[in-house]
């Protein structure tokens, strides 16, 4: 059993420490996860994101074991609210993968989203690599739309991307 909350102050510590843990498995897929990740990275980005969840302008949530234990993100960034539309995104560190805690997360997410929020339609987009996030996406019901070519750009390398859809009138979306 998990759980998701927004972002606090206090969380840059433990987002830094599951990062570190984590550029092995997550930088081939996410831009902001490389080899010289500081501390002061999780700092900033961690206080964008509380600003940001008051305005309205992003959402970014932790997901936390029933310890209490940090176990990675998920959240709706790319806010379209002319078109009731939001980014959905997720990761989970290295030591807790396989768990099916991304799985788990981004249900509470779509949850939240439908119920605290005026978006319709929430897009997940992975790598055609990304055999992990691919399966997420299905597995909460995902609409596979099609190949987007060249979509994804990490550091010097250009990926395709999948592109699913949530909406909510999808019967299995709550």
């Amino acid at each position: 059993m998990i759980r998701i909350r927004p972002y606090a102050l206090s969380d840059a510590p433990s987002l830094f420490e599951a990062v570190r843990e984590s550029i092995d498995t997550m930088s081939a897929w996410l831009p902001w996860c490389h080899e010289g990740y500081s501390f002061e990275e999780s700092e900033v980005w961690v206080k964008s994101q509380v600003q940001a969840f008051k305005e309205g302008s992003e959402y970014a949530f932790v997901i936390l074991s029933e310890s209490e234990r940090f176990l990675g993100g998920c959240g709706l960034n790319a806010l379209d609210l002319a078109n009731a539309r939001a980014n959905l995104g997720y990761w989970v560190r290295a030591s807790a993968r396989g768990q099916g805690i991304a799985t788990e997360a981004t249900r509470l997410l779509i949850q939240w989203a439908f119920q605290n929020t005026p978006f319709h339609r929430l897009e997940i987009l992975a790598a055609t690599g990304n055999g992990a996030s691919l399966r997420v996406a299905e597995k909460v019901g995902g609409h596979r739309e099609g190949l987007l070519r060249d979509r994804i750009r990490v550091r010097d390398q250009v990926q395709d991307g999948v592109l699913f859809s949530v909406l909510r009138t999808d019967p299995r979306a709550l």
